[in-house]
């Protein structure tokens, strides 16, 4: 429970106190009601208040009621305990991705954080450029959404010009777009920023790509380049588990400004 409670993974969340509950038991009745309103993908209940959560939820079929006595033989909980890495194929639907992993990540994250030095580095491609800022502009809109604590969005990203461009013609041509896509995302989501790390003074933004949020961080293949030139679909990646997000953080704060 301490561990949990490090990693921000307790929430405080509003009660709906219009909903029915049958359980004679005050304390259960804020648990059922929480359930129905908030739908996690688990409950963990023992001896009579598991029979009680059963029957209450027996019409919510999205979830499932795990007897705590036996959590650990439970195949489905176990299953998606255990899960560290989740790859999607090539021609996956967008919309698989963010029921499966972005909504449970925003849900109740109060900043989210995304490493991807292509979102700057690509400014200057026509297409490219426009598949980033269809994917960030799907994703925050999820997070817009979704998110229950009215959170933080930041994008941070790096910026090295073409090798075939003139420096400072590409430098004043990118903060130009840079700023235009942060205003186009404050748009949709007041709360975004966008923060671009210099590349032209000898150190480059760290290649892979992440999403760490104020609960866990995860490492994102492709970031958020993962839009196909198919509509709705997406390339091939993998999310998986990172370890070590405030290294990532201190390596990417070293970098000068933009």
């Amino acid at each position: 429970m301490k561990k949990i409670d490090k990693t921000n993974r307790f929430v405080e969340l509003d009660i709906d106190d219009t909903i029915n509950t049958n359980c004679p038991q005050q304390q259960c009745q804020s648990y059922i009601r929480i359930t129905t309103q908030h739908l996690p993908e688990f409950v963990l209940a023992r001896l009579n208040c598991y029979s009680c959560a059963k029957t209450q939820m027996a019409d919510i079929f999205s979830v499932k009621v795990v007897n705590s006595d036996e959590y650990a033989i439970e195949d489905e909980f176990c299953a998606v305990m255990e899960k560290l890495d989740h790859s999607f194929p090539k021609g996956a639907e967008k919309k698989q991705f963010e029921q499966e992993i972005i909504v449970p990540i925003f849900r109740y994250a109060k900043h989210v954080k995304i490493y991807d030095r292509y979102v700057g580095r690509s400014i200057l491609q026509k297409n490219n450029a426009k598949k980033y800022k269809s994917m960030l502009k799907s994703i925050l809109n999820v997070f817009g959404t979704t998110n229950s604590r009215q959170g933080i969005f930041e994008v941070y990203c790096g910026f090295k010009p073409p090798n075939s461009s003139k420096l400072s013609d590409a430098l004043s041509d990118a903060k130009t777009k840079l700023k235009q896509l942060e205003a186009d995302l404050q748009n949709l989501y007041p709360r975004f920023k966008l923060i671009v790390k210099d590349e032209t003074k000898g150190k480059e933004f760290i290649h892979d790509r992440f999403m760490i949020t104020d609960q866990f961080a995860l490492s994102m293949g492709r970031g958020v380049g993962l839009l196909s030139n198919k509509e709705g679909w997406l390339r091939d990646f993998t999310i998986a588990y990172c370890s070590e997000p405030d290294k990532i953080d201190a390596d990417v704060r070293r970098l000068p400004d933009l």
